[in-house]
């Protein structure tokens, strides 16, 4: 866990300086070690739990009310229910480390300026029934803090899956090392977008230089300066999103039969070169391995003044193979035979649909989103906005 949230946030340095035994966690916060009061009367320790918010590596001010509570029932000192803050009785689990047992909610008129109040505020409203039994219960119990520990793969906090009470379903995510053969249009968003979850590593593989052409394909805007440079594309790709995940990983030169091992310790593979790559040998090879993947690619035609085409999603995973050869679901190109999707024409709206179609798929592969068609071979006509699949089980 990185220690800067707790050296910039003056909030969350003051628990600490104060004594409170806190931890961040998949973007909450945790105020452990607070004293409360049971139905029997007895004091107890339990944990106050906060989804957190950050701009940067400071948190944001004016926090949500509503807090998490992680512990029995929390009474007065007569073991009376304390109904006027309980709003909710659940075991929900709120991250892969937290399961929360209540939610409360105490909105002061003015609202809670930063995280300090409002763990205060709630700490206080649990402790003071414990000291009326208790006097020296308090929730300052100044623990011995360990060294960071920096394992989290982004490099600032992922608040967006606390906020919408997510963070527990990204653990399908964790161990992942994922593989982008191929880093042009649609390869480059397939980047942003699997950049933007608790991955371990992602590989990029392309020999290419970042030309002009690639810019107006890909997710943002390289300046003319970077073009200038002619860096490789994983190079300069890799420079851009590891600001924000620290397993950028890039291989300046391109997959073929002969380094196709390279892809063999891969979780997923995402084969997203166009006619430049001779495909058959190196997806024999994944087979071979037996290593999921996700091949796409686009046709696109100029008819008649205006462009007509599809994208097309080959997925190909372990035990559901044969539709790729029987039904020649990806183009061999490289191998002299005609390929339907090797047209030159890309344009950046449908290079990061394409890419939105791959990793959608990815994440219903890994268990993230319900799946209700499993199909592995699908279509998307921009012409007539029509989505096919195929290959279904």
């Amino acid at each position: 866990m990185s220690s800067a949230p707790f050296a910039r946030s003056d909030d969350l340095r003051r628990l600490l300086n104060e004594g409170y035994d806190v931890e961040l966690i998949d973007a909450h916060l945790l105020v452990k070690q607070v004293p409360y009061v049971d139905a029997e009367c007895r004091v107890k320790f339990g944990t106050l739990v906060s989804p957190v918010t950050f701009s940067g590596e400071q948190t944001a001010p004016n926090p949500n009310h509503q807090c998490w509570f992680i512990g029995d029932t929390p009474c007065d000192q007569h073991g009376k229910r304390l109904s006027a803050i309980i709003i909710d009785e659940t075991d929900q689990q709120l991250a892969p480390e937290i399961r929360v047992n209540f939610g409360f909610s105490s909105k002061p008129h003015e609202g809670y300026a930063d995280y300090y109040a409002k763990m205060v505020a709630y700490s206080r409203m649990l402790s003071g029934h414990a000291q009326a039994l208790q006097p020296h219960a308090d929730a300052r119990v100044f623990p011995t803090v360990a060294g960071p520990e920096d394992s989290w793969p982004f490099v600032y906090r992922d608040s967006a899956s606390s906020r919408g009470g997510i963070a527990a379903l990204m653990d399908v995510f964790r161990g992942q090392k994922i593989a982008i053969v191929g880093l042009g249009g649609t390869g480059s968003y397939i980047l942003d977008y699997v950049s933007k979850t608790p991955v371990d590593a992602i590989h990029l593989f392309d020999g290419d230089w970042m030309l002009n052409h690639n810019a107006f394909r890909a997710p943002g805007a390289a300046s003319v300066e970077e073009l200038n440079d002619r860096p490789l594309k994983v190079d300069y790709l890799a420079a851009r999103y590891s600001k924000m995940h620290r397993g950028i990983v890039p291989h300046g030169y391109h997959i073929t039969a002969a380094n196709v091992d390279e892809l063999a310790d891969m979780d997923f593979v995402f084969l997203t070169a166009d006619q430049g790559m001779d495909k058959a040998p190196v997806v024999a090879r994944l087979e071979e391995l037996d290593r999921p993947f996700i091949e796409v690619g686009m046709g696109v035609e100029n008819v008649d003044g205006a462009l007509t085409g599809l994208l097309r999603v080959t997925t190909s995973l372990p035990g559901r193979r044969s539709h790729v050869h029987e039904n020649n679901r990806i183009p061999e190109a490289g191998d002299g035979r005609p390929d339907d999707y090797g047209s030159n024409i890309q344009i950046a709206d449908l290079n990061s649909l394409n890419a939105i179609l791959a990793v959608m798929r990815w994440k219903r592969h890994l268990g993230l989103y319900h799946d209700m068609k499993n199909e592995c071979y699908t279509t998307f006509s921009f012409t007539t906005n029509r989505i096919v699949n195929a290959d279904t089980p």
